[in-house]
């Protein structure tokens, strides 16, 4: 057992130190000195490493000891069992993940299975069939906890996606599928996942969830603050919102930025077009925030930042801002 591991020792300590010399000796290549210099600087900080493992490995083998060949052993095979680590753990990884593929879209209920089936190809006329006849359970969940709704929604903003599944949703709300009931596994609400979501496509997602019933005045995902605080809006995403019924007035509650509303978080990301819009939908400009910040110093600040960061100029939605803002608080 011993010669064994002793044997293992030096064949890494061979593989490790042909690695090091050949870090030594490669032509530094890089775009700055820093990425020019980094090889040679990795080859000298393991090269102490690699010393003691041989002295470890000579000494163990010189007088008999176990422990010190163990220890060289282990230090120098360290790189390689972190590497069938990684091998182990992404295979586990994707492993794990073709059975959650597996479970997707298959529920106890066959048309429901059919349904989604039909969400994959971008078929509405076979998912329209099959929504025909008697009421479906729309609260059913498939063997990852997601609702049909929740299964066609996740499905349309997938990458790639074919438009056809779209109008899947559509047809699954105006069957009565009911959008409190469409969440995902992870348990955030369909409303509050699509909100959030920067893919332009939940710009009409949403629409048709708020039409259906959805809450305008949910909160985040794993967060208080209502859906006008998310850092995805855009200004169509921020109209749909505030047309069924956000509430622009809404103030923050938590995060260092109590008191503030949404102006004044749409002001601090640069958001310019989205402050001012909600600023005329009826967000009150002379707001003060726990911390005595408003929506004109936060704005004047973020834009400052901007021009010492070297921006080209600030666009002219940000000088209707400034000038609604001082005309609104006289």
């Amino acid at each position: 057992m011993t010669r064994a591991l002793l044997v293992a020792g030096w064949v890494c300590f061979a593989l490790d130190a042909f690695v090091v010399v050949g870090m030594f000796v490669s032509r530094n290549m890089g775009d700055d000195a820093a990425g020019r210099g980094m090889a040679r600087g990795f080859a000298l900080l393991l090269a102490p490493v690699l010393l003691i493992a041989g002295v470890l490995l000579v000494q163990g083998q010189r007088v008999g000891s176990r422990g010190a060949i163990l220890a060289g052993t282990l230090i120098v095979a360290l790189p390689f069992l972190l590497f069938a680590w990684n091998l182990f753990t992404d295979a586990g990884s994707g492993l794990l993940r073709a059975i959650s593929r597996s479970r997707e879209g298959k529920y106890a209920d066959a048309r429901l299975t059919a349904i989604a089936r039909a969400v994959d190809a971008g078929d509405p006329a076979a998912a329209e069939a099959a929504i025909r006849g008697a009421k479906l359970d729309f609260a059913a969940r498939d063997r990852n906890g997601s609702t049909i709704l929740g299964y066609a929604v996740k499905r349309a903003l997938a990458w790639n996606a074919p438009p056809k599944r779209m109008p899947i949703v559509r047809l699954l709300l105006d069957a009565g599928a009911p959008v409190v009931d469409g969440v995902e596994a992870e348990g955030v609400p369909l409303v509050a996942n699509v909100a959030d979501n920067a893919d332009p496509r939940t710009v009409e997602l949403l629409d048709l969830l708020l039409s259906h019933g959805g809450d305008p005045n949910a909160t985040l995902p794993f967060d208080p603050e209502p859906l006008v605080f998310s850092v995805n809006l855009t200004l169509d995403k921020t109209k749909v919102l505030v047309r069924h019924g956000a509430d622009p007035k809404a103030l923050a509650r938590s995060g260092g930025r109590e008191g503030w509303t949404a102006l004044m978080f749409a002001a601090e990301r640069g958001d310019w077009d989205v402050a001012l819009f909600f600023l005329e939908a009826g967000a009150p400009p002379e707001q003060v925030g726990k911390d005595g910040s408003t929506a004109r110093s936060i704005a004047e600040g973020a834009a400052r930042q901007e021009r010492e960061s070297g921006g080209s100029g600030m666009p002219s939605e940000y000088d209707r801002l400034v000038a609604a803002l001082g005309t609104a608080s006289k």
